[in-house]
């Protein structure tokens, strides 16, 4: 009917877009992690007791974890990203890879600061 016909359309109007994913704000997000990368440094391991330099190693294979991961995302990005038409699926996974990486990146951080705060009260 015209009715339902109308009703159809209005809740297509109405209905919220799927959520749009912002490649700019990925990008940025991107170029951060890229920053925080060449910043970040192992970290020796010399004249500690062993649960700082558990903690140590944890660290810096956490460091190199995040690296690989990153190194991954850019490869992705460089076969599948090209110009701004990439289709949802690879923007999605782009987001989640870029997601993963802010979780491991923030692990790091956590451990680091730990790490600091123990050699601190040697």
């Amino acid at each position: 009917s015209a009715v339902g016909r109308v009703r159809h359309e209005v809740a297509e109007v109405i209905a919220p877009p799927a959520e749009l994913i912002d490649l700019r704000q990925l990008q940025r997000q991107e170029g951060e992690i890229a920053q925080w990368l060449a910043a970040q440094r192992e970290i020796p391991a010399v004249n500690l007791n062993a649960d700082l330099r558990n903690m140590i190693s944890l660290h810096n294979s956490e460091l190199q974890n995040v690296q690989d991961q990153f190194r991954q995302l850019r490869g992705f990005k460089n076969e599948y990203l090209r110009g701004a038409s990439a289709d949802r699926a690879v923007l999605e996974q782009y987001q989640n890879r870029l997601s993963r990486i802010m979780q491991k990146k923030a692990r790091v951080e956590s451990i680091y600061q730990t790490i600091r705060q123990q050699l601190a009260n040697q």
